[in-house]
Parts: structure tokens; sequence; C-alpha cells
């Protein structure tokens, strides 16, 4: 009996995902009043705020990914559509050699008004977790900088931005 109380619980939660869903999984053609509808709510809602899509934590073959970050940068921009991304790849890998081809290569993918493509590194301690660093002009490992005092000291000296991935 309770199986098959189960059952038709979820038969029933199946059949009313598949009728709430429907309206969203519509094709809506750009000139219908549904779209028109939802374009004048969404303008409401977002004012003068835009939407972008990207990646802030990515890693290339300097450290743990693969490829190079001419080879990320291009891909997030003309294969993904991405409007940004940051390669960030661990600083305890990476050499000051691949750190300034890093900068470069953004430097070299940036489109104005197109594409954001940033330079950044993640701090990788065992203790701490994971923290990925922009806006600095050089960077830091969690063998230089062991403490969470230490390295939000550095991140201060350097003017950095830091965003915990994971532990």
């Amino acid at each position: 009996m309770k199986r098959m109380i189960k059952i038709v619980g979820i038969s029933i939660a199946f059949a009313l995902l598949l009728v709430v869903a429907r309206p969203f999984t519509m094709d809506v053609a750009a000139d219908t009043p549904a779209n028109q509808f939802f374009e004048e709510r969404k303008a409401q809602a977002m004012g003068n705020m835009n939407i972008f899509f990207g990646n802030l934590h990515s890693h290339t073959a300097y450290s743990d990914g693969t490829g190079t970050p001419e080879q990320a940068f291009n891909w997030a921009r003309d294969t993904a559509g991405y409007d940004f991304y940051a390669i960030t790849d661990h600083a305890e890998a990476i050499t000051e050699e691949e750190w300034i081809d890093t900068g470069e290569r953004a430097d070299q993918a940036n489109q104005d008004g197109q594409f954001v493509a940033i330079r950044g590194f993640e701090w990788s301690s065992s203790t701490y977790g994971h923290i990925n660093v922009f806006n600095t002009s050089n960077y830091t490992g969690a063998s230089e900088t062991r403490s969470l005092i230490s390295f939000y000291r550095w991140l201060d000296q350097n003017y950095g931005y830091a965003q915990f991935n994971h532990p």
C-alpha cells in the first residue's frame, strides 16, 4: 500500500511538473504578446542592470587544467559565448613566465563592450581552502602566505579582490 501511494504521489508530481514547465519550454516568437509581456516585466525588474554570463574559476595546463590561456579565452568568447572569463590557475603551480603570459593573453582576448578576459590566481591552502584572487599585478601561494591573516594582508597591500571557491 505504501508503495502504491508513493507511485501515485510521484506520478502526480511529475504531471504537475509537466503542466507548470510547459509554458516556459514553448518557443515564443519575439513579436508575440507573451514575449512582449515578458520583456516589459524583465525591464521593470532589471532597471538599468544587465545579465552577463561567464566563469570566474577556471584552469589551464599551467596548473591542473588543459590547453593554453589563449585557447581558453578564445573558447570562452567564441564557442561558449561568455561575456567574461577568468583564468585562475593555482598559484602554487605556475611560474612567473606563465603568470605574465596569462596576463598578456587576457589583454589580447579582451573586446571592449563584448568580452572581458580576466587574469587571476587561485590561492590553495589545504587548511583554509581555495580562494580566487583578481586585480593584482603579482601573485602569492599558500607556501608564502601560510595563514589567512598573512594572505589577507597580502591581498590588502596588493589591492586584490577575492572569492572563496571551495574547501
